[in-house]
């Protein structure tokens, strides 16, 4: 039901919509970005994100990974359906550069998560999603690789570690957009960050 009202939003594609959205999904996969494009509606009318990177040297791009099919846990169903969608709407609709991955080893996901990070440069906006599991071992909260064993959080991907490469990043800002379990401890709750603000 999200999605299928996340599609019509993105038809009409009006602060007003993103608005409704917010009402009926606050907490919704798709907030983080809806209030970012409010606040750019605010700011300067109509979003075109695609007007934006063409008249400046400000570039937007997307890491998008979705963890699927488990070794050692429950599959999922729609991680991968909803990267397909997400991808879509950024690229198509603004412009977005857009890097994805799928069904992620430990390894491999750091690896590409350090990377996009530290490539980036300060005229960079950034967006971050993650579908897929996660789990929280008393304060701290991870997210499972698609090889990730039960009981052996050694080898999972601890959300502080991905939350030290956004701060390290040269990036403008930083948007993440997380469907999973326990992915409050990325900057509790702060879903945007303003690097030129930490500097």
């Amino acid at each position: 039901a999200e999605m299928r009202f996340w599609d019509l939003v993105q038809d009409q594609n009006t602060k007003e919509f993103y608005e409704a959205y917010l009402d009926q999904y606050p907490k919704g996969t798709f907030s983080p970005l809806a209030k970012l494009l409010i606040q750019k509606f605010s700011n300067a009318g109509k979003v075109n994100l695609s007007t934006e990177i063409e008249e400046s040297s400000t570039t937007y791009k997307a890491l998008i990974i979705a963890n699927e099919e488990y070794d050692f846990w429950e599959n999922l169903k729609t991680p991968i359906q909803d990267q397909a969608r997400i991808s879509t709407i950024l690229e198509n609709r603004y412009g977005v550069e857009i890097i994805e991955h799928t069904d992620l080893h430990r390894t491999d996901f750091l690896a590409i998560t350090y990377d996009f990070f530290e490539s980036a440069q300060s005229n960079d906006n950034l967006i971050f999603y993650y579908a897929g599991h996660g789990e929280r071992i008393d304060d701290t909260g991870f997210w499972l690789p698609v090889n990730a064993e039960k009981n052996r959080d050694f080898d999972w991907i601890n959300i502080q570690k991905v939350q030290r490469y956004a701060k390290s990043s040269k990036a403008k800002s930083i948007l993440f957009l997380i469907d999973s379990c326990f992915s409050g401890s990325i900057n509790r709750g702060l879903t945007v960050i303003d690097q030129q603000s930490n500097n």
